[in-house]
């Protein structure tokens, strides 16, 4: 099973949102209040425990997280009797919907090419049941396999098959490069800023090679740079950034605005796990036109990482294909009709294809 998207129900301002996921860099654009970051704090609620920050009242908010069948699955999935429902359908086409709702792990489906709904696994009290079927495929039961799950690491231990899915990082709009900090180890990415000084200061100590190319990419895109350093003064850390000219060392945030902030989102992207998803709200605050589209080619550098920008840079969206861009309206456009639209001549939606 591969990875597809994802896709909200009665979330924010969308009663129905598909967004696509494949490795590599994928725009969201579209007006303010278009719902661009509700969108990237969706995701993100799937790798804890879902917390659905805009919901519609009286209706249930639901995140489907969207999978592709292939055939190989097949033999996985119990009752065989799936086998058969999904005869005679273009593999391409079936799929798995993870549900959660309200905000809790609420259960799998099985999606036939027609459209046809099959259920999987469900929450059944307190338990994950595989649901059963008799020899007429009528649902009589289910068969327990554990307790419910949290978040979508739990089920990756419960579902046979299923593309792990990866660490997912939320990088705010809101980045604040607090360039003094206690000095204690610290491991946490520090996408809001706040953490940076602790942050570098840990890997500096542990990850030599990794900060040195730190180094090397944040100076490559300040010239004017020599280097930039977490140092330990009396019970606190701060960080320096060294002019190449002056050789004069000054505090991060005696810098402009669009140091600190480019010096934080490469930090999540290069210390961030080889198959990440990172899901960045307006990457382009306080960077140079030029640093804009330094930073995309920058981040084509890792084509194993998912990245998702919400961004009206018109040099962000310029710097990638015109199939990795998704215009977002309030209206809304779901799984279905993303299928529809985004078939290859063989009349297929290939798993891999964004």
């Amino acid at each position: 099973m591969k990875i597809l998207g994802f896709e909200v129900n009665h979330y924010g301002v969308f009663a129905d949102q598909f967004v696509p996921l494949s490795p590599g860099v994928c725009i969201l654009t579209g007006l303010n209040n278009a719902g661009k970051t509700s969108l990237l704090r969706a995701l993100f609620s799937l790798s804890s425990s879902p917390e659905l920050p805009y919901v519609h009242p009286g209706n249930k908010s639901r995140i489907n997280l969207i999978y592709s069948l292939e055939p190989k699955d097949l033999e996985l999935m119990k009752p065989p009797n799936y086998a058969s429902f999904l005869t005679g359908h273009p593999h391409e086409f079936a799929r798995v919907k993870f549900h959660f709702v309200n905000p809790r792990f609420d259960g799998i489906d099985v999606v036939s090419a027609d459209g046809k709904i099959a259920n999987w696994i469900r929450q059944i009290g307190a338990q994950m049941q595989r649901v059963q079927f008799d020899s007429a495929g009528v649902m009589k039961g289910g068969q327990p396999i554990g307790a419910m799950p949290n978040n979508i690491q739990d089920i990756n231990r419960h579902v046979p098959g299923i593309e792990k899915f990866a660490e997912i990082i939320y990088v705010p709009a809101r980045r604040e490069g607090a360039d003094s900090a206690q000095a204690t180890a610290n491991n946490t990415l520090p996408v809001n800023g706040n953490n940076i000084a602790s942050y570098l200061s840990t890997l500096q100590l542990n990850e030599t090679d990794n900060y040195e190319a730190l180094n090397a990419i944040f100076c490559a895109n300040f010239p004017y740079l020599r280097r930039v350093n977490a140092q330990v003064v009396g019970s606190n850390v701060e960080v320096r950034v060294t002019y190449k000219d002056s050789g004069k060392a000054v505090p991060l945030s005696a810098c402009g605005s669009g140091v600190a902030q480019l010096l934080i989102l490469l930090t999540c992207i290069m210390q961030s796990a080889e198959d990440a998803i990172i899901a960045i709200d307006e990457p382009h605050s306080f960077l140079h036109p030029a640093a804009e589209k330094a930073f995309v080619h920058f981040l084509q550098r890792y084509p194993k990482k998912t990245i998702l920008l919400a961004t009206h840079s018109a040099i962000m969206i310029n710097s990638v294909a015109p199939d990795r861009v998704l215009y977002i309206s309030p209206s809304g456009s779901g799984t279905e009709q993303w299928l529809k639209s985004n078939k290859n001549r063989s009349g297929r939606t290939p798993a891999h294809k964004f």
